[in-house]
């Protein structure tokens, strides 16, 4: 194992839920967002249907111009507002190599997904690191966080461009989220402990996504009596299941948890599962395709 890099670990890809996610993460189809090698943050934010400019703390349209100035104003850091395709903002800072952000008035649906993989791919292709917020980070906040590092750590196969805010390592077991285990350096690890958290936290917040189910054999999302779910069936569940907490799970986290608790089964499962996504185009068919950001 002399030289290799710590996250390749030679073996069976199906000995653990890690090593099978990251060989699962080289099936494009699994992801929502293309990634990108440029290294200039605009021509990432163009491949993936963001619009990204310099900040501007003179800016006329009011949300831009509180956005820009919220970010510190010193020679070493440069700001950028990304525009989704809803055309709300967030904001990007990088100082040296650690790159935030802040999506808080993007609101849930309406592209701040799309932006956290935007600075995943520019942190990863540009050997920085993505940290949380300084400014810190709200509940509905860690909650979403945690389900992009996750899909982020899957989709560039390394959790060496991610670093937790120091409240997602305490969490709020109170209101349900899980608190976060993290090894620098150890991507494998990471993994396993963005899973757990990701599934506590997701049954905390959303008790009926434990009733969506991966079934194995068929490559499919069901429901305990074995009807087939797609995802607008998955939304409707969460909806009729009571209102969810603020940035609580949509229909792809839940889709996600599944996966997990199926992956979870045994080596067997996640062979099988490995096999039905190498061997099938739309990862798995329709059902997997775009689970992950």
């Amino acid at each position: 194992m002399s030289g290799l890099p710590n996250f390749v670990r030679p073996g069976d890809p199906a000995n653990d839920i890690a090593s099978t996610l990251l060989e699962l993460g080289k099936v494009p189809d699994l992801f929502q967002y293309p990634k990108s090698s440029s290294r200039d943050i605009a021509e990432v934010g163009r491949e993936k249907d963001l619009i990204v400019r310099r900040a501007d703390r003179n800016a006329g349209r009011g949300d831009e111009y509180l956005l820009a100035n919220t970010q510190p104003d010193r020679p070493d850091v440069e700001s950028w507002i990304v525009e989704t395709p809803a055309n709300r903002l967030g904001v990007v800072s990088r100082e040296h190599a650690s790159v935030w952000v802040n999506v808080s008035d993007v609101g849930e649906g309406l592209g701040g997904s799309r932006v956290y993989d935007l600075v995943a791919n520019y942190a990863h292709i540009n050997g920085c690191v993505f940290i949380g917020d300084p400014l810190g980070v709200s509940e509905s906040a860690m909650r979403r966080r945690l389900e992009n590092m996750l899909s982020s750590a899957v989709k560039y196969g390394t959790t060496g461009h991610l670093e937790p805010h120091p409240d997602q390592l305490v969490g709020a077991p109170e209101k349900g989220i899980a608190p976060l285990s993290w090894t620098v350096g150890d991507t494998l690890a990471n993994i396993q402990a963005m899973v757990m958290a990701s599934l506590a936290t997701t049954d905390a917040a959303a008790p009926t996504a434990k009733s969506v189910i991966y079934d194995v054999k068929t490559s499919r999302f069901q429901a305990a009596d074995g009807s087939i779910l797609e995802p607008d069936d998955i939304a409707r569940l969460l909806d009729e299941g009571g209102v969810r907490q603020p940035g609580g799970p949509g229909s792809t986290t839940v889709q996600r948890a599944a996966l997990f608790r199926a992956l979870l089964q045994s080596p067997n499962a996640r062979r099988a599962i490995l096999g039905a996504v190498r061997g099938q185009p739309g990862a798995g068919g329709a059902s997997l395709g775009g689970s992950f950001y």
